[in-house]
């Protein structure tokens, strides 16, 4: 019995693990429940995951989606914001790709940004900023994603928000 007790808390561990921020994979839910991975989607094509972490509700008890730093095999980087529901009326969402050369902040792109494909708005899940193009080094990078209530882009009260640890 008390193997199997060891068993189950080295399994449970695992998996807790597993969906630590770090790992913040976006699934979405549709409404048969149908779960599909969504990861660093910008238009019809994918990219790779370099950071994610979880959108947080303002209270930090509930997951509303996912931000992720992404990466092409261009060296272009960009952030992806997924809610796990559609982004509810009078709220609205945006991803951020904070921009950082030689480790000195030089600005920031939203998904409302030209090449861009636009805020959340509300019944949207989704959403992209401009690719970047950083062939070395001195560049980094850091997503973070934000629910807000209001109209865009006032934002009267913060729903939720998260950030990526910076990287590239």
């Amino acid at each position: 019995m008390k193997r199997i007790a060891i068993i189950f808390c080295s399994v449970l561990s695992a998996l807790l693990g597993a969906t630590g921020v770090a790992n913040a994979n976006a699934t979405e839910v549709g409404a048969a429940g149908v779960q599909a991975v969504v990861n660093c989607q910008h238009g019809t094509t994918y990219g790779t995951i370099v950071s994610a972490a979880y959108v947080k509700r303002w209270d930090g008890q509930v997951n509303l989606g996912a931000i992720q730093l992404c990466k092409d095999n261009s060296s272009n980087y960009w952030a992806f914001l997924i809610f796990y529901d559609p982004v509810p009326t009078g709220n609205w969402g945006n991803a951020y790709l904070n921009r950082y050369v030689n480790g000195e902040h030089v600005g920031f792109l939203g998904c409302d940004s030209a090449g861009g494909n636009d805020f959340v708005d509300r019944g949207q899940t989704r959403c992209w900023t401009p690719k970047v193009h950083a062939p070395s080094s001195q560049y980094t990078f850091l997503a973070s994603g934000i629910q807000c209530e209001g109209t865009h882009p006032s934002c009267t009260f913060r729903q939720g928000v998260g950030l990526t640890a910076r990287k590239r």
